[in-house]
């Protein structure tokens, strides 16, 4: 017999799941429900769409100038989704934006490796690097940057690296 699963979720708190069993002809099937459910917990299915949810609350929050809650957003999607890259390099951000830049500096490192690079990451962490006093590893980042064309880092490095 062939089914048709539907799932629907609460988009407010992501925790009230609803999975719904169909037959071939549209009924609503009770038989197997509860095994497919666990089977789908199990591999973590809900936990990613979880992960994906806490990570765009993360960007609703730095964009709006909350970095401490966007900080708690992005450490649950990286709890619930290891992979997530991008939320170590936005949870850095949020940290640099916190003035806590060593944990922010751990973020920008964990995101490069996993072999995630932009230009936008070495800037902020070249930031970092300035903010704790560290003017040539700051010169290092701004210059990786300009080289992968972010517009505007020239500036930055004329004024602060004498380039």
């Amino acid at each position: 017999m062939r089914y048709r699963i539907t799932i629907t979720y609460n988009k407010k708190n992501m925790k009230t799941v609803f999975l719904t069993l169909f037959d071939a002809k549209g009924n609503t099937a009770r038989k197997g429900l509860w095994c497919i459910g666990f089977c789908l917990l199990s591999t973590g299915l809900f936990a990613q769409s979880s992960a994906v949810h806490h990570f765009t609350l993360g960007q609703q929050k730095r964009n709006q100038g909350n970095y401490a809650k966007a900080v708690t957003h992005f450490t649950r999607a990286l709890e619930l989704d290891a992979s997530l890259v991008q939320a170590h390099e936005l949870r850095g951000y949020s940290y640099a934006c916190l003035r806590k830049y060593r944990q922010a500096l751990k973020d920008y490192n964990k995101a490069l490796t996993m072999g995630y690079e932009n230009a936008m990451l070495y800037l902020n962490r070249g930031w970092a690097y300035y903010s704790l006093g560290e003017k040539d590893e700051a010169c290092i980042n701004w210059e990786k940057s300009n080289l992968m064309g972010y517009k505007g880092v020239e500036k930055v490095l004329k004024k602060y690296c004498g380039f």
